[in-house]
């Protein structure tokens, strides 16, 4: 087998189109516009290969000095087990300041790699999606309105979180 030459590089937004079938390679549904916010607020990485296909993809948001964010760390599949997500995740790790603090939400694949790379599990999130849904629901009874978030707010609003 040859072994084809790899290089990780800053993504831009000619490689939208990119970044968008390769995520729909895999399953995943970002889509256009998605990837226009995360170039214009984060550093998107890439990896291509010696025919400038683009074959990986992780990307970084920094919140202020405070924390960033890492995801859309994406491996092609017939190039997965080299070593290419390490890369890329390292490449986006070593893009911001050793204090900041780094988060990520793993897939279940992705979860070695990132144990392995120094991340642990604080917390956990679900994904929930919805093909259609009844835009003319109302509430009967117990109707709800929305209302300004005051910081006032925030210990009510802690405490009933935890009630659930």
């Amino acid at each position: 087998m040859i072994e084809l030459a790899f290089r990780v590089e800053r993504l831009r937004e000619e490689k939208i189109g990119d970044i968008v079938a390769l995520s729909s390679y895999i399953g995943w549904d970002y889509n256009r516009e998605e990837i226009e916010t995360i170039l214009n607020t984060g550093i998107v990485y890439g990896v291509v290969n010696a025919k400038e296909e683009l074959i990986a993809s992780a990307a970084i948001i920094l919140y202020g000095e405070a924390l960033a964010s890492i995801g859309m760390v994406i491996v092609h599949p017939d190039y997965k087990g080299r070593g290419i997500g390490k890369i890329i995740t390292d490449s986006c790790v070593k893009s911001v300041s050793t204090q900041i603090p780094i988060m990520l939400i793993a897939t279940d694949e992705g979860k070695p790699l990132y144990k392995k790379l120094g991340f642990r599990a604080v917390s956990y999130v679900s994904k929930y999606i919805c093909n259609s849904y009844n835009a003319n629901y109302h509430c009967v009874g117990n109707e709800e309105h929305i209302v300004n978030y005051e910081e006032c707010d925030l210990e009510e609003i802690i405490q009933i979180e935890k009630s659930f």
